[in-house]
């Protein structure tokens, strides 16, 4: 298939740009109906990770920084993976506010990363920009 022809060279080459060619880190295509553009499995402390994206996809931009955005992810592992632990200690409901809130400053910081690489990922999926308005057309 040619999405992963192109998902593997785009991993290849985003992978050696942000630093992580000591991670084994594979491409392969989502299950339709997932209802999701992209994720990464990963397990920091092997560097082993799968970036899988929907094959049905746009066009090779959005595949593109599709893969860039999951692999930002594991960029920000060293600095993620001590809060995720200092967050399993917390009680509920606050443990799951603050992973909430972890999460969703992780998430802004890589679509800036994302954005500032020349992308415009949320052209397909403005209805994220309600939540998130730094990331309207123009804003950045």
């Amino acid at each position: 298939m040619v999405i992963e022809a192109e998902g593997r060279m785009f991993v290849r080459q985003w992978a050696d740009k942000l630093g992580l060619r000591d991670w084994d880190v594979r491409f392969t295509t989502l299950p339709s109906g997932e209802g999701l553009f992209a994720e990464v499995d990963f397990r920091p402390e092997e560097k082993v990770a799968q970036v899988r994206v929907d094959p049905a996809l746009p066009d090779e931009e959005v595949l593109e920084s599709c893969v860039v955005h999951e692999l930002l992810h594991l960029v920000l592992k060293p600095y993620t993976v001590p809060t995720e632990r200092m967050l399993a200690t917390l009680d509920e409901p606050f443990r799951t506010f603050m992973a909430g809130v972890v999460e969703d400053a992780e998430e802004q910081i890589i679509e800036t990363l994302v954005r500032a690489f020349g992308f415009d990922r949320f052209r397909p999926i403005l209805e994220l920009v309600d939540e998130w308005p730094a990331f309207a057309p123009g804003s950045l």
